[in-house]
């Protein structure tokens, strides 16, 4: 007797592509809780690893009805929560942080989960042909949203931790001309 395979889904399908870009990837199928799914290893902080989630939003977007438009892309959505608490006496550093990263990242959106503590990152790509994934696209997104998590959680870990002050942190991203242009003054102004 054989076995029946799998059918090959968007996110089985870019499961592959992840794996032939040597990135950390598990392929969740379905359950009865919740939909298929993709983890995979964001960045690894203080020996832990990070994961992100990658989900099909389509699963989860209500069918079209006679108000709303029938959903014609197809829209993954990457989202990871961060291996550290955001102490309340720490809430405005760290949003602040979060609100100043996310205006460098054309791709991905980073904030606070108030009042428990949380803080992640997340990123959404729509794509309009569903049968041929644009490779570079979501390469992109993903390759993006690791870079951020690697690049900016352990910093965001530091200002939740006192270690590091929001000022510091403007500061550091000046010195490495790295701080986004001022909309109204600039950000180094208001640390």
């Amino acid at each position: 007797m054989e076995s029946a395979t799998a059918p090959v889904t968007r996110l089985r399908f870019l499961s592959q592509i992840l794996a032939e870009y040597q990135i950390p990837v598990a392929y969740l199928p379905p359950d009865e809780d919740t939909g298929e799914m993709l983890l995979i290893t964001a960045t690894v902080m203080n020996g832990v690893v990070v994961p992100m989630r990658l989900i099909p939003l389509n699963d989860i977007i209500p069918e079209a009805s006679e108000t709303t438009a029938p959903l014609t892309s197809w829209l993954l959505h990457a989202s990871l929560v961060f291996p550290f608490h955001v102490p309340e006496d720490k809430t405005s550093d760290v949003m602040r942080a979060t609100q100043l990263i996310s205006r460098m990242l054309p791709l991905c959106s980073l904030g606070v989960i108030e009042p428990e503590g949380g803080c992640y990152l997340q990123a959404c790509v729509s794509i309009e042909d569903v049968d041929a994934i644009p490779r570079a696209v979501l390469m992109d997104v993903i390759g993006m949203a690791r870079m951020a998590a690697g690049t900016y959680g352990p910093a965001l870990a530091d200002i939740a931790a006192g270690t590091l002050t929001y000022a510091g942190f403007a500061q550091k991203l000046e010195a490495a001309g790295l701080m986004p242009p001022p909309l109204f003054g600039s950000p180094l102004d208001a640390a």
